[in-house]
């Protein structure tokens, strides 16, 4: 696989780095905390994204119906929302270093 690396202080991005950043375009190095950016193919990932949620949410309301109490079915989603979120980020994280995309620093305006 591939290296991610910060352009700014050139330290190798690791998974932590993908796992602390609420998306994949608002990553933050570790070690100059410079905010970064996927270089390339962010229209892609945000095309994956949106299927990624509506597959998601579909699910859910499939399952409003299987649940009788209320209680039962918000924990559920409360659990599925969190497993959801760090599977997001093992996939683009893989993603990331197998596509070979490279980082940019993000600008700030």
């Amino acid at each position: 696989m591939n290296r991610l690396i910060c352009p700014n202080c050139s330290i190798e991005m690791d998974f932590i780095t993908f796992l602390k950043a609420p998306t994949p375009w608002h990553l933050k190095c570790n070690m100059c905390n410079a905010k970064l950016r996927l270089k390339k193919y962010r229209r892609a990932s945000l095309i994956i994204a949106t299927v990624y949620g509506t597959i998601l949410g579909l699910f859910l309301v499939f399952l409003l119906f299987y649940f009788d109490n209320i209680f039962f079915y918000l924990l559920y989603c409360a659990v599925t929302f969190i497993f959801a979120i760090v599977l997001f980020e093992v996939i683009g994280y893989a993603l990331a270093k197998k596509l070979d995309v490279g980082l940019e620093l993000r600008d700030i305006s």
